[in-house]
């Protein structure tokens, strides 16, 4: 039997069309809702080689509309990517999969998009968005654009100095608290469904050498069944592609070292270089300690609440006080 038969037959795909997605490497930056469903389809359609990247574990509310995660996932606090991955894998064994459990930051970003023909977005945060505008730029790769929040979807895929970049339609990053998020006003699953199979198929027309079928932002609602393009041209100030300053790549990126996480009580701080198994033993000397793929839970005699990941992310419950959560890391980790 032909797995791919069905799709073969479409006039855009054939023979050769498949060929060469058995060829295509992707990457996903972030394993979540849009993520997750960019994944699964690639994996279907035989794109041949998946690179996932993810920072958090899997959780009960992510379940409605992060496909291929299960409760086991959550019962065992399995990193994302790594549950991810092992689904793929069951789905199609052909595929070549690879998953890193951390951040995708400007340390990583180039390695992470080493022998890949495409970058799709399945982030949560505009910092990381910009800086694969700007590792597009840098490395000539195109990448899509995705957004969901409520009913909204959002799509834009971008050929970097081909057209516009995320840097001509946002000049700058929204604020914190400027922007409305899935934990303020929730997040409808057939949304993000939609948004993804958007997203995906301009993502598979660019492997094909094919134009995307518009340029600019696509934008919609699933509930009112209202959608529209806003048409966009490259700014030839913009930033990135008109200037060629990047903020977030080379020595001095502005790359933030601590930050909010999305709509939780919840602040990310960043440690420096550390050694996550000697912090690990020390802190079980002072408060309850549980180990985890690639991260561990501390709580602290006082309550406190901390999830320390071996890349050296410290997730800081109770507080979005910047200078409360890194007052607290000082205090029970050490800066």
């Amino acid at each position: 039997m032909d797995r791919y038969a069905r799709q073969r037959l479409l006039p855009f795909l054939g023979e050769e069309g498949q060929k060469r997605l058995e060829q295509s490497a992707i990457l996903v930056v972030g394993c979540g809702a849009t993520g997750s469903h960019i994944a699964s389809l690639a994996a279907r359609v035989g794109v041949g080689r998946i690179v996932l990247v993810d920072r958090d574990i899997v959780e009960l509310h992510n379940l409605p509309r992060q496909v291929l995660f299960e409760e086991e996932d959550v019962l065992r606090e399995r990193p994302k990517a790594l549950a991810l991955r092992d689904r793929i894998r069951s789905i199609n064994s052909s595929v070549e999969v690879e998953a890193y459990v951390g951040e995708f930051h400007p340390g990583n970003g180039e390695e992470l998009c080493r022998g890949v023909q495409l970058i799709f977005d399945g982030t949560d945060n505009f910092q990381t968005r910009f800086l694969i505008n700007e590792l597009g730029l840098k490395l000539r790769l195109p990448w899509v654009y995705m957004g969901v929040i409520s009913t909204v979807g959002h799509v834009m895929p971008i050929l970097p100095f081909k057209g516009p970049c995320l840097r001509c339609y946002l000049s700058e990053e929204p604020r914190a608290g400027e922007l409305e998020t899935c934990d303020t006003v929730g997040v409808w699953a057939g949304a993000v469904s939609l948004v993804s199979a958007i997203g995906f198929t301009e993502g598979v027309r660019i492997l094909l050498g094919d134009s995307p079928s518009f340029r600019g932002l696509f934008t919609f609602d699933i509930w009112s069944f209202q959608w529209r393009v806003l048409g966009l041209k490259r700014d030839r100030e913009c930033l990135n592609c008109g200037r060629g300053e990047y903020r977030y790549l080379g020595p001095r990126g502005s790359w933030a070292e601590v930050e909010r996480v999305c709509g939780e009580n919840v602040v990310c701080v960043r440690l420096g270089v550390f050694s996550y198994l000697e912090l690990m033993e020390r802190l079980k000397r002072c408060g309850e300690v549980k180990e985890g793929e690639y991260f561990f839970k501390f709580r602290s005699e006082e309550g406190r609440e901390f999830t320390i990941f071996s890349d050296g992310r410290v997730l800081v419950f109770g507080t979005q006080d910047f200078q409360k959560a890194r007052s607290w890391c000082a205090r029970y980790i050490g800066l």
